[in-house]
């Protein structure tokens, strides 16, 4: 019995990290999206936007949050005042909703699992 216990805690620690909507308890709807960003890249995401996200030219929040380093911006829209962004770890995604008008006003309203990682 100690034995297939001790086997499946290894199998437990050597598997892949897998990261589910669960796994990211520490997002909370309207919490800051600067505070939420910090948090996941700790957790060892990665910035990820779409591929075609960089094909228009930048203006207004989006091009802000690009030159203060937000790299995983994908679109801000100007009639909604959201913006999304996308980030991966492993093979896993996180995109993520916030709203608001300045970089500082910026708060979570949505978040999934449901997208696909950029390779």
């Amino acid at each position: 019995m100690k034995i297939c216990t001790a086997l499946l805690l290894l199998g437990v620690l050597i598997s892949p990290v897998s990261h589910s909507a669960s796994e990211v308890h520490y997002l909370k709807k309207g919490m800051s999206f600067v505070k939420a960003h910090q948090l996941i890249l700790k957790d060892g995401w990665v910035a990820n936007p779409d591929k075609g996200a960089r094909d228009d030219e930048l203006i207004g929040l989006q091009k802000r949050l690009v030159d203060k380093g937000f790299k995983e911006v994908e679109y801000c829209f100007v009639d909604s005042s959201a913006c999304t962004f996308k980030y991966r770890n492993n093979e896993s995604c996180l995109q993520i909703v916030a709203k608001g008008e300045k970089i500082s006003e910026l708060k979570l309203s949505y978040w999934t699992h449901d997208c696909k990682p950029d390779s």
